[in-house]
């Protein structure tokens, strides 16, 4: 069975020869959970109280409905991510969506501007149809209290009720996002939300605007609600990423939808230069993400972490690695190997002009404490000191193996 292959290729796991009891792990539970989801050909609701009723006819015949939603809630309302980065989000405000949709999509704005606050996120927010109304920018001196309260300002946040110039959108956000300084490293994300196809009257069409965003470093999500939307548009504005394109049936579906974007968006890694140390704060259990590329000498990782306690995992393959899959912990100081074999390459990603036989590593730093304050820096050479020249640090290298061989062969005699 081919999804059998795939779990053995990703996680060197031999699924037909598990033990029963094996499913006791949360991770293998997990896998277990979406085999019988792809098995039954039925896609996992958006709403939470379908999702219980959903779990109710799949897996727990004789569960509580009631229980599902009160756990469910209170796990997504602790994964939310305050995250680190900028995002322009735009809401369509065209004449074709009514009165009653355009005030849920207000408080779909207005919930998903909350979920970042806490952390190093900026939001800007527009609206747009014949022309493009810009609520708050990315630099603006608003709280998130604020943010959320203008999301829900019908002065600030019009309903424009005319057509639908998405292209327009698309070319405002990044000519925002070019026009002022950008934090090194940190993901810039365009986000549109629509309920139909675009009828910008030129000269630039989405297929234009699209590559424009991908070629200023932007991640583009969509999300597409209602019969109307054009599924291969809103694919051009992800530019081809269909992880992140997203239909729902109705703007009653947007109402717990901010959560999953809230996941989706955070879990766009950030990409520091080599040499860059990055300072930040996490609380319990929130994650940052991070992507490096990784030269022939390897890569040095350094994270000291000033207060609380962190853990951290790297991995080759997996976007988001954590304690259940991963390649290798972080320790305080970690060299991450070359990995020849990795299929991950830099021409996966929006950057351009990356070369693709680079070799890219995901890892995740993880909060462990209730506060705690780290920085990350990833270097070619150890940069405590006096660089080693490349043949030397090879030949160290090979000593320090042999060392280790010889440890291991004496230790064995006695």
């Amino acid at each position: 069975m081919q999804l059998h292959d795939n779990i053995k290729n990703l996680w060197n796991v031999q699924w037909k020869s598990l033990d029963r009891r094996e499913l006791l792990k949360p991770f293998y539970s997990g896998l277990a959970a979406r085999l019988t989801e792809t098995a039954e050909h039925k896609p996992i609701p958006v709403l939470i109280s379908a999702q219980a009723d959903y779990w109710q006819t799949y897996y727990n015949p004789l569960g509580s409905r009631p229980a599902f939603q009160t756990a469910a809630t209170s796990d997504a309302c602790e994964s939310q991510c305050p995250g680190r980065l900028d995002i322009c989000i735009m809401m369509d405000s065209s004449g074709s969506i009514g009165f009653l949709n355009f005030f849920l999509a207000r408080v779909f704005l207005k919930d998903l501007l909350g979920s970042f606050e806490g952390g190093s996120a900026r939001a800007a927010l527009v609206v747009f149809s014949s022309t493009v109304h810009l609520t708050f920018p990315l630099d603006t001196n608003m709280t998130w209290s604020e943010k959320r309260l203008a999301a829900l300002d019908t002065k600030l946040t019009p309903h424009l009720r005319d057509n639908t110039h998405t292209a327009a959108a698309i070319k405002y956000c990044i000519d925002m996002f070019n026009s002022m300084p950008s934090i090194p490293g940190v993901p810039k994300i365009n986000l549109v939300i629509t309920d139909g196809q675009s009828n910008d009257p030129g000269p630039e069409t989405v297929a234009d605007t699209a590559p424009l965003a991908a070629a200023a470093g932007i991640s583009s999500f969509a999300v597409g609600v209602g019969a109307e939307v054009v599924l291969s548009e809103l694919l051009q504005i992800t530019g081809n990423h269909r992880d992140r394109l997203h239909y729902l049936d109705s703007f009653q579906d947007l109402a717990e939808f901010f959560r999953q974007l809230n996941q989706e968006t955070c879990e766009i890694p950030q990409t520091p230069r080599i040499n860059d140390k990055i300072s930040d704060s996490l609380i319990r259990a929130e994650r940052r993400y991070f992507r490096y590329s990784v030269s022939e000498e390897g890569l040095h990782i350094r994270i000291s972490t000033t207060a609380g306690k962190t853990a951290a995992y790297y991995s080759y393959a997996e976007k988001t690695p954590s304690d259940a899959v991963n390649d290798g912990k972080i320790d305080e100081i970690t060299v991450i190997p070359y990995h020849r074999a990795s299929t991950t390459s830099a021409s996966r990603f929006d950057s351009a002009g990356s070369s693709s036989d680079l070799v890219e590593v995901y890892i995740t730093v993880v909060g462990m404490s209730e506060n705690n304050n780290y920085t990350i820096q990833g270097t070619t050479h150890m940069t405590n000191a006096v660089s080693v020249p490349n043949h030397l640090y090879k030949i160290v290298l090979f000593i320090y193996g042999c060392l280790l061989y010889v440890g291991s062969v004496l230790n064995a005699v006695v």
